[in-house]
């Protein structure tokens, strides 16, 4: 399956890492899911009072997320076979977390003072060949768009 960047998805059939992005804020926010309704799904319990999106933005860049009215949500699927859209979340959570050390360096590499928000744990997969290469795709295409915008 070809990684390919969308904005917003409704497809639920399928597992995603999404990264929400904000210019003015200079935030990164990377998470993954697989939301019976999509990364929409998913945004809409980040940006919630209780939210996760929510608070990591408030407590790190320290203004409410209302006004960061620039924030754009890319969704990434993976591929579409069981271990990733099951309820057991240890490979996507390892590609979450993958795809989170290769901005870190990659946004150090470009000099960038961007600041990644979510806070994600490793697991026993991490360091796994197969994974490893979705987060590389992921994070490659992630940066091409970074750099256009």
């Amino acid at each position: 399956m070809d990684i390919i960047p969308l904005t917003i998805s409704f497809r639920g059939d399928i597992a995603y890492i999404y990264v929400w992005f904000s210019k003015e804020w200079e935030a990164l926010y990377i998470g993954q899911t697989n939301n019976i309704n999509g990364t929409l799904g998913r945004a809409l319990s980040h940006v919630g009072n209780q939210g996760t999106l929510r608070n990591r933005f408030e407590e790190t860049i320290g203004i409410e997320l209302e006004k960061a009215n620039d924030f754009i949500l890319f969704s990434f699927p993976l591929p579409d076979e069981k271990i990733y859209v099951s309820n057991e979340s240890c490979y996507r959570e390892a590609i979450e977390y993958m795809v989170q050390k290769n901005l870190i360096f990659a946004m150090n590499k470009l000099n960038s003072s961007y600041k990644i928000i979510s806070n994600i744990r490793s697991n026993d997969l991490v360091g796994s060949k197969t994974l490893e290469i979705i987060a590389e795709k992921i994070t490659i295409k992630f940066i091409n768009i970074y750099k256009e915008i």
